[in-house]
């Protein structure tokens, strides 16, 4: 980045994932420093203060940081369908303005943002970091040296997964309406096209059949573009919600081929010589090998220098980014017109609208929030919105009750929350206010709060025990009946072969020696179990163990390591078995809590009847789906040895990080029996125990209705 004498102070409006990733750039930046951050939910914004500087103020709004910090520009990296508003807020005041993508979700707020800036000085940049990944740049610079003569035409091709996309968790905006994925993602590789071709001019759209996801809306997972600009014809194949990352794309001239991968950071280039064309062929692979072999070794000489020093990082993505704002305070300190980069932006938003038209007539659920309509309830089910949360919800409107839904995010949400007996608003309930409203009125609470994310482990174990405590204390001036907590068998000791785990095995007694998750779930335990000791609601915890079914991943972290969604490096050789519970079972037992007898004060541990190895369960997915799952068999001591040796690199370079324990890896191997007569017998309760039944809850779920079978 260019040096940039004085120093200028940035806001951020949004606290989300993205927002570390401008806030890791702004801090590697001598000449910027960001001094606040606003969110709706004031307390992940006092959390991302926390995270990355003494001095950033945190505030609840874009009006609050406006009206109470001095600074020099913003960024917003708030949800899309903010970002219009946003940006008219702070141009309106004279602020420079960097917008994550896109600039706005509509035509028309794409017109209001286009006349601010051809009637006002206001500098709006969108960001198009897509154009500096540094294999799309060295294409570029290969092609402007002309060496393969002028560009014809250019395919594309992008394909990733989203993280959220084999779960129901689909609160995101990106699953909010079809052509928001087109709209969050697909601007990508449409802005590295209109790099290359120029404007775009036409746009044909072609989708395949939708996929009706568990709420109720529909997913194109398929987006076939054709585009063309004054000269250049162009094709986009963009697949969401795939399980293999692909973003590739060709730039093909007269007298070669240039392909970009970003993903892997590499760019190819397949052109003619001089020699006969048996002899070419030879060469031309020859050359495309070494090609391949040299940006490799360079790529993974990088990584490594990054990974062991204090060096910036140098992946591909931070790159771009990081190249992205850099452009925009450049231009901002030569006081340069942002015209063009703004048209730029509404081209590729205008393409992604326009291909919206063949997603017409596909029906779309809209956000449903009842915020503490109701003043009395039987049930309030807190982090309710989740997969489990979705099952027990469902069973106790069949029994008739009336039910308050209280989570952060209630976009999106399955048909049966909008059912006539359910009270659901959105509300952080680490917030003692919030959480007060939550209760308030409810005979009886089913807790599902997780509270487990978090950048440490102070960060995770404040988030998640806080969270309890004042769920709990809330509850107990409230004169709440019940309180059933759930937590997991995460947070128990399950490192011996000899041991039988049954409700009354305590939560692990050396939780310090324990991963920062299962530390957090044994510390709330040991909490809740004290509070419930003096006096509150009869408190039972549930500890479900690893739980499968519609909602859930395939890639459990209870097997091993997905070092990515294909390969399982075990906990274990995979031979023992696992104890694993359906969802459905999980919410039996959760509902059962709410009229049982004699079970205050209380714990039950909720292992299913059927036995399966980790072996065996990768093996059922790979049968069951065609793809290639494969488990990878490992000792404790090998895991722990792998991990450490990772922390150690990591030591030397001066980053701050505890060892592992080799207590926190034998538990998680689970070599320990479960027996969960207690729980049956208390809660009456009865898990799958027919192993065919639990296969088609459990696996036969994640099977492609797509995969075509030949004969």
């Amino acid at each position: 980045m260019s040096s940039i004498k004085p120093v200028i102070k940035i806001g951020m409006v949004g606290a989300g994932k993205i927002a570390d990733t401008h806030a890791e750039i702004i801090a590697n930046h001598p000449a910027l420093t960001l001094t606040a951050i606003a969110d709706n939910n004031v307390a992940k914004a006092r959390t991302f203060a926390e995270r990355w500087g003494e001095n950033i103020q945190a505030y609840d709004s874009a009006k609050a940081l406006a009206e109470g910090s001095q600074i020099d520009a913003v960024h917003i990296v708030s949800p899309p369908d903010s970002h219009a508003t946003l940006a008219t807020f702070f141009t309106e005041r004279k602020l420079p303005v960097f917008i994550e993508k896109p600039a706005a979700v509509t035509a028309a707020e794409l017109e209001i943002l286009s006349d601010i800036i051809e009637y006002t000085d206001a500098h709006l940049s969108v960001n198009r970091n897509s154009l500096y990944y540094p294999a799309f740049e060295k294409m570029c610079r290969i092609l402007e040296k002309g060496a393969l003569g002028p560009l014809r035409s250019v395919q594309a091709q992008y394909s990733k997964p989203l993280a959220r996309h084999a779960t129901t968790d689909l609160h995101q905006w990106a699953y909010r309406k079809p052509v928001n994925t087109l709209l969050e993602r697909a601007v990508h590789p449409l802005a590295q096209i209109q790099w290359l071709t120029g404007p775009l001019i036409a746009v044909n759209a072609i989708n395949t059949s939708p996929l009706e996801t568990s709420n109720n809306n529909h997913l194109f997972q398929t987006t076939m573009f054709n585009l063309k600009s004054e000269t250049i014809g162009a094709q986009l194949l963009f697949n969401i919600g795939e399980t293999y990352p692909f973003w590739e794309i060709h730039a093909v001239c007269s007298d070669g081929v240039i392909k970009a991968d970003m993903i892997s950071n590499r760019t190819v280039v397949s052109n003619r010589n001089k020699w006969l064309a048996a002899s070419e062929q030879f060469l031309g692979g020859r050359s495309l090998s070494k090609q391949l072999y040299d940006q490799s070794v360079k790529n993974f000489l990088s990584y490594a220098t990054s990974f062991v020093s204090r060096r910036e990082r140098s992946d591909p993505f931070y790159l771009s980014m990081k190249k992205s704002i850099s452009v925009f305070y450049e231009e901002l300190e030569r006081a340069e017109c942002q015209k063009a980069n703004f048209k730029f932006a509404a081209t590729i938003a205008h393409a992604c609208l326009t291909a919206e038209q063949t997603m017409q007539g596909h029906k779309v659920n809209s956000e449903y929030t009842r915020k503490g309509e109701a003043t009395e309830v039987d049930l309030a089910v807190l982090g309710g919105t989740g997969f489990i949360g979705s099952y027990i919800v469902e069973q106790c409107l069949k029994q008739g009750m009336t039910i308050r839904v209280v989570a952060r995010d209630t976009h999106n949400l399955p048909s049966v929350f909008r059912h006539a007996n359910i009270d659901i608003f959105s509300g952080d309930l680490c917030d003692p206010n919030v959480a007060k409203q939550a209760v308030k009125g409810a005979k009886k609470i089913i807790n599902l709060v997780h509270g487990g994310g978090g950048q440490s482990a102070s960060a995770v174990l404040k988030t998640m025990r806080g969270s309890a405590d004042i769920i709990y204390k809330a509850a107990t001036a409230a004169g709440v009946e019940r309180f059933i907590h759930m937590g997991s068998i995460a947070g128990l000791y399950l490192g011996n072969r000899n041991e039988v785990i049954t409700g009354d095995t305590p939560p692990d007694q050396k939780p310090h020696k324990r991963g920062d998750y299962a530390r957090a779930k044994a510390l709330t335990d040991i909490h809740l179990l004290a509070l419930a000791a003096e006096g509150g609601p009869a408190l039972t915890i549930l500890r479900p163990a690893i739980v499968a079914g519609r909602g859930t991943t395939p890639s459990h972290s209870g097997l091993g390591i997905f070092n990515n969604e294909q390969h399982c490096m075990g906990w274990n050789k995979g031979t023992s078995n696992v104890p694993f519970v359906l969802a459905s079972d999980v919410a039996d037992a959760a509902v059962a809590c709410l009229t049982a007898d004699n079970i205050s004060n209380k714990c039950f541990n909720l292992a299913g009847d059927v036995p399966m190895t980790a072996r065996a369960y990768i093996e059922a997915l790979k049968a069951s789906t065609g793809r290639p799952f494969t488990f990878h068999p490992q000792s404790p001591i090998k895991v722990l040895t792998i991990e450490n040796i990772k922390v150690l690199i990591k030591r030397v370079g001066g980053k701050k990080q505890p060892f592992h324990s080799l207590r926190d890896f034998k538990s998680r191997a689970k070599y320990a029996a479960f027996d969960c007569t207690d729980a049956k017998e208390a809660l009456n309760w009865h898990p799958v125990s027919d192993k065919e039944t639990f296969l088609k809850q459990a696996v036969h779920i994640y099977a492609d209705p797509r995969q075509v079978k030949h004969p």
